[in-house]
């Protein structure tokens, strides 16, 4: 059977490699429901018809259909669902994950709201595994919610239970493994760059969230040439000569004593389209005893206009070009044994045209922004963390692009107008949202 889909409600691209295969209901073979029957104790008549499943006759008082499984939940995080047709479903659906007893009572759910007399695929959070399963999915059902009228229904043309992408960061974005999560024991995809008197290392018993942050253990009191992490991703500009773009890194730390003052700024190389490159450093932070959060906003370089006695090629630089961007982050001061940790960089570029993106307007309907339209900030709301984002203005140039784990965008500098967000979570998921900036 040959199928057109409308994706209204989505648009997504999985990222990286799926750790398990996707389990794929199809539904094409003549009278076969692949597995699929009604839910007990209802009087739901489940069938196989043209290419879909069908589930009708009486799906009153929360009438559908559902199916055995074997799966362990960790290896699966989405249901993909493409509902062909359907009636009289005002209240929506519902996705079940079951216990051992297969009663929808005690089954965990998500909610499916369904636009009436269309065709729609709709991306569906798989409902969290009762406790009791140990971890294995035993069985997926859908079922309407509520008590529609007298010959409703619903027909699945296909199910897809999504295998978990592999935990990675997108390849586009600033800094790879910005959390320092992907890793055991390694400084895992960050160098080492600097003075030797400070060992750099990850630590799995201090982090600010996660399990993993990066440690850095002095030997002495550092005044100079301070050791420093490079992310070792090499971030393409795209011939980027641009006075008004920024960079914005916010990171978390803390330090075991600050006794002597332990000094943190984030660091960033640029390759110069004339050779050499242009290293920025921005002010230093002091670290703290307790976890506490830090952020400096600096231009990509040094700008003229910025300069008390501005002398181009020496103390500012509005002439070069870059073509590649690399972010890090130094330590100095401190003493002998004294451990700084840090954790949850974000990196943030601002600029009139980051590159070109394709656009389109439609939303993904399982996200939202607030607040829309907005002045200084818009917050993503999603059930997964937010680890890369950029905007794009109406003429597809990206002006932001972030990556690192929030769900937050400053937005302040950009112009008024519309903007497509274009984001993706921790599971590789790629979603997008439109919003207005004021």
């Amino acid at each position: 059977m040959k199928h057109f889909y409308t994706f209204t409600f989505l648009l997504f691209t999985l990222m990286g490699l799926n750790a398990q295969d996707d389990v794929v209901f199809d539904f094409n073979t003549t009278g076969d429901t692949e597995g699929w029957t009604n839910i007990p104790s209802n009087t739901t008549v489940v069938s196989q018809l043209d290419g879909q499943l069908h589930v009708g006759s009486d799906i009153s008082n929360y009438g559908g259909t559902y199916t055995t499984l074997d799966l362990v939940s960790d290896d699966y995080a989405f249901v993909e669902i493409t509902v062909s047709s359907f009636t009289g479903l005002t209240n929506g659906l519902q996705l079940l994950n079951f216990d051992s007893t297969f009663s929808p009572g005690t089954a965990s759910k998500t909610n499916i709201t369904v636009a009436d007399g269309s065709t729609e695929t709709y991306l569906v959070a798989i409902p969290a595994t009762p406790s009791a399963n140990n971890g294995v999915i035993l069985g997926l059902g859908i079922r309407v919610k509520g008590n529609p009228d007298p010959g409703a229904y619903f027909s699945i043309d296909n199910f897809t239970i999504v295998g978990a992408v592999e935990s990675t960061y997108d390849e586009s974005g600033i800094t790879k493994n910005p959390s320092f999560e992907d890793i055991t024991g390694s400084l895992g995809n960050w160098v080492e760059a600097g003075g030797s008197n400070i060992t750099r290392g990850i630590s799995t018993t201090e982090f600010s969230e996660g399990v993993q942050s990066a440690e850095f253990t002095f030997q002495e009191n550092v005044t100079s040439n301070p050791p420093m992490l490079y992310s070792n991703n090499i971030y393409t500009l795209t011939d980027l000569n641009d006075n008004t773009a920024e960079i914005t890194m916010t990171w978390d730390m803390k330090a075991t004593d600050v006794t002597t003052n332990v000094q943190v700024s984030p660091r960033w190389r640029m390759t110069k389209s004339s050779g050499g490159e242009r290293v920025t450093y921005p002010s230093l932070s002091n670290a703290t005893t307790e976890w506490a959060s830090y952020s400096t906003t600096k231009p990509l370089s040094n700008t003229c206009a910025g300069a008390t006695e501005p002398e181009e090629g020496v103390n500012c630089f509005d002439t070069e070009i870059y073509t590649d961007l690399e972010v890090g982050i130094a330590a100095k001061g401190g003493s002998a044994g004294v451990v700084l940790y840090i954790d949850n960089i974000v990196t943030t570029i601002t600029a009139s045209s980051l590159g070109i993106e394709e656009i389109n307007l439609q939303d993904t309907a399982s996200i939202s922004l607030f607040p829309n339209p907005a002045n200084d900030f818009v917050t993503v709301k999603s059930s997964s963390k937010i680890v890369s984002m950029k905007a794009v203005n109406m003429l597809g140039q990206i002006v932001i692009i972030q990556t690192g784990n929030s769900n937050n965008l400053n937005i302040s500098t950009l112009s008024p107008g519309l903007y497509v967000l274009k984001l993706v979570d921790s599971k590789g998921l790629k979603t997008q949202k439109q919003f207005i900036k004021n």
